[in-house]
């Protein structure tokens, strides 16, 4: 599978080759056709890579990948639209969603005390209102 990766700070494109990729410990191992040596891996330090959605399988019921999430509508439990999913932040214990509605920014925990419902489909998810926004 080929892809693309950019670098912010150099302003360069290259195009990237998996050859082999596999998972451990939640992270993503992946080998790049033509990147055998750390020297040249390190030249690759900084670049993202972006991949098309159609690379990843289909996400299980109750799972979710962060692109998914990603613009998705947040409302409360009194069906009020409080934002929308700008970012979402890996703090370890669990993931927390960044919601914008204009120049108000909410984080929510994704946990099932306040994240009720993802409905990945609809773009839309539903929370119990943290106690701290009430």
């Amino acid at each position: 599978t080929e892809a693309v990766a950019y670098n912010e700070n150099q302003k360069k494109f290259v195009i990237v080759k998996f050859e082999k990729v596999r998972r451990a410990h939640g992270y993503f191992i992946v080998h790049l056709v033509g990147v055998n040596t750390i020297s040249e891996a390190e030249k690759l330090k900084g670049f993202v890579i972006y991949l098309d959605k159609s690379f990843f399988p289909k996400s299980k019921d109750g799972e979710y990948y962060f692109f998914e999430l990603l613009k998705c509508e947040v409302y409360d439990e009194h069906g009020n639209l409080l934002g929308i999913i700008e970012d979402i932040i890996e703090t370890g214990n669990n993931d927390v969603i960044v919601v914008r509605k204009e120049k108000k920014e909410m984080l929510i925990p994704v946990i099932e005390r306040y994240v009720t419902k993802i409905d990945k489909e609809n773009k839309k998810i539903y929370i119990k209102t943290p106690e701290w926004l009430e």
